[in-house]
């Protein structure tokens, strides 16, 4: 088991990505170049043209719409703009960011970094078909199909801070992998999308690959010939856009909240040739594909329970009277 991590420092929280944190609050890049990406401001909702810009490269950010107390640009760090998004002070952002999934804002890149110390990422050790109990039952305890997640899944033994572990992993198309047990949830390097071709003109998208994994035979599936891009991160909504130009159908399984259906809303006004969000089936019902298709496991569970009990065995073994 992985410790649970003590309250976020200020140096940690500055390594956190701007651009992923920004993609979870449903904000999205306009345009973008190398190192830099422009956003229309944060602050102001009216706002038409961009002029927020993120330098992806320092991880700070500058908005030259809005002046600072000093009567400089407004800009700065993931702090600087946290607390200015929520309106709050430090520590109370710190605490936002504790509560926050944070796996997500990938760490940024930086110089100087020894990346093959043990201590500063994740080793991965052996890649293995899944058959470690533990891991069976977490599968189980978000209702996935075992044999479903055996076929795009392994079982991944890593290590970080010294200290060896294993996980359910989700390979993406630079060998990096996504991990999942039931205390951990993170990823190794490189992060990127996970797309899965199938010469197929369709393209089911997804947030992440637990709501991947519950798509298949579920009754948001309807068993049509499918290529399945999984971005791993909303961050990664942008550099996927070429891809889902190239296909005839485009069919959106994102989360339903606030960063999900802004991410649905920039694909759907991409001019595609048809783009259908399927995430309207289960608004107002579930956050996201696996809670949803588990939602419908354990109702057809609890009327399977019923019809047994209204069955003349079933009364026969309540006994007299029942």
């Amino acid at each position: 088991m992985l410790d649970k991590k003590k309250t976020m420092t200020c140096d940690q929280a500055k390594k956190l990505n701007i651009e992923s944190f920004l993609a979870d609050l449903g904000y999205f890049p306009i345009s973008q170049s190398v190192n830099r990406m422009k956003y229309k401001s944060p602050f102001k909702a009216e706002q038409k043209t961009p002029s927020f810009i993120l330098d992806t490269n320092k991880n700070i950010w500058i908005d030259f719409a809005v002046p600072s107390t000093n009567g400089d640009k407004l800009g700065g760090t993931i702090i600087d703009l946290g607390t200015r998004i929520f309106n709050c002070s430090i520590s109370e952002f710190l605490e936002k960011l504790e509560k926050m999934d944070t796996v997500n804002f990938f760490p940024i890149q930086q110089k100087n970094i020894n990346t093959n110390s043990k201590d500063s990422k994740i080793i991965i050790n052996k890649a293995i078909e899944i058959i470690n109990p533990e891991l069976i039952s977490y599968l189980s305890s978000r209702d996935i199909d075992l044999e479903i997640a055996r076929k795009y899944c392994y079982e991944i033994h890593f290590s970080m801070n010294s200290k060896d572990y294993y996980a359910v992993g989700f390979k993406n198309i630079k060998s990096g992998w996504e991990l999942r047990n039931k205390h951990f949830k993170g990823s190794s390097s490189p992060k990127d999308i996970t797309l899965q071709r199938n010469n197929a003109t369709i393209l089911v998208c997804f947030e992440g690959f637990m709501d991947f994994l519950s798509f298949h035979g579920s009754v948001l599936d309807e068993k049509e010939h499918y290529d399945f891009l999984i971005l791993n991160t909303l961050a990664f909504l942008e550099k996927s856009k070429p891809i889902m130009i190239e296909y005839r159908k485009v069919i959106l399984l994102f989360d339903q909240d606030n960063a999900g259906t802004a991410a649905a809303s920039a694909v759907m006004g991409m001019g595609l040739s048809m783009c259908i969000d399927k995430s309207t089936t289960y608004k107002g019902i579930a956050k996201d594909v696996n809670e949803y298709v588990s939602k419908l496991k354990w109702e057809q569970s609890q009327n399977s329970d019923q019809d047994n009990l209204n069955s003349p065995e079933g009364r026969k073994q309540l006994g007299p009277g029942m």
